[in-house]
């Protein structure tokens, strides 16, 4: 394998890395939600003051997103792999390499609405004032990631709460 192959290699892949890194995170930004199940803490439930039936609808969307998000995941890598294999070929097929984006483009923008639906069924659930104090909990919690604006905090005298 030559040099230019490698590096030629290494650009594609690196340029996909960004691509699914940055597409994940632009989306939810300003949206920083606990990961994982976060009504399991004893601290965070409480603090809420969650239900018993909330913590249990919580649990059924969690578990009904989570099949959900692990098939569009799958589709993505294999969408990912199929352009890199056409971009990597001796002989380019752009119509190939351009369907083939789109098909992966279109898989994110999948990805990305379903993982709003969940933030919006969390939203349904908790109602306006629990998902505030969510969003607030988790904004103090969790560090500001991979350069992540938080609009709240940026007026001058900001506080973070609304």
């Amino acid at each position: 394998m030559n040099t230019k192959h490698i590096l030629k290699k290494s650009i594609i892949t690196g340029y996909f890395v960004a691509l699914t890194f940055l597409s994940c995170n632009a989306a939810f930004a300003d949206n920083r939600m606990p990961q994982g199940r976060w009504w399991e803490n004893p601290k965070i439930a409480t603090e809420l003051q969650l239900t018993e039936k909330q913590k249990q609808e919580l649990d059924t969307v969690f578990k009904k997103q989570r099949l959900e998000m692990l098939e569009m995941r799958s589709n993505q890598e294999k969408a990912q792999y199929k352009l890199e294999d056409i971009l990597e070929a001796n002989n380019l097929d752009k119509n190939a390499a351009k369907a083939e984006f789109r098909k992966l483009s279109e898989i994110k923008a999948q990805f990305a609405e379903k993982r709003f639906d969940f933030l919006l069924e969390i939203r349904q659930i908790l109602g306006a004032d629990k998902f505030r104090q969510l969003k607030n909990t988790a904004r103090e919690r969790m560090p500001k990631r991979f350069g992540a604006k938080d609009n709240f905090n940026d007026e001058p005298g900001a506080t973070g709460k609304r």
